[in-house]
């Protein structure tokens, strides 16, 4: 057998037992796998931090935390309400908005982007409420947080009821 009907003869080999095996090669011009939705045992809800713009404004950020197993595409509705003393609705004070994401063990995308204020965040302005211990809970289909609020919105127009709306990102990714 020569040089080259040996080298043949290696190279079937290894395919066939690259295919017999599941195996495959990688090639960097090949289009990429889709990936798969995130489970719920993947990813959790951070703990919400609001934040004021030192205006009349309070973000309440939504981040999602990668927990564990494959890389695998978040997208989750969540909905918002704010409650107060005893947790009593507040009226006006419930929004929804959709958190896409791409979660996994690579440093990236262990969380979800922490970007400027207001981006996947609720906003929350114009309160004239008298409940200073306001709680937000965070919800999806398969997660729950419930957090102090800490701060309130000012009270630009006390005849008018609190906003509170979903303000999604940029990016379609959270960037």
């Amino acid at each position: 057998m020569d040089a080259i009907s040996l080298r043949r003869a290696i190279t079937l080999t290894l395919v066939a037992v690259a295919t017999a095996t599941g195996c495959t090669a990688s090639h960097p011009n090949a289009p990429a796998q889709p990936l798969l939705p995130c489970t719920p045992a993947q990813w959790s809800l951070a703990k919400t931090i609001v934040q004021s713009d030192g205006g009349p404004l309070i973000a309440v950020p939504v981040q999602a935390v990668y927990r564990s197993g494959a890389r695998c595409q978040l997208d989750v509705t969540v909905t918002a309400r704010l409650t107060g003393d005893g947790g009593a609705a507040i009226p006006k004070a419930t929004a929804t908005g959709t958190l896409r994401a791409i979660l996994g063990p690579a440093a990236a995308e262990r969380r979800t982007p922490s970007t400027d204020l207001g981006a996947t965040s609720f906003i929350w302005t114009n309160w004239c409420g008298k409940d200073h211990r306001v709680q937000v809970t965070l919800t999806s289909t398969t997660h729950t947080l419930t957090e102090a609020a800490g701060e309130q919105p000012g009270c630009l127009y006390p005849n008018l009821p609190t906003s509170f709306t979903w303000r999604p990102p940029a990016h379609p990714l959270g960037g």
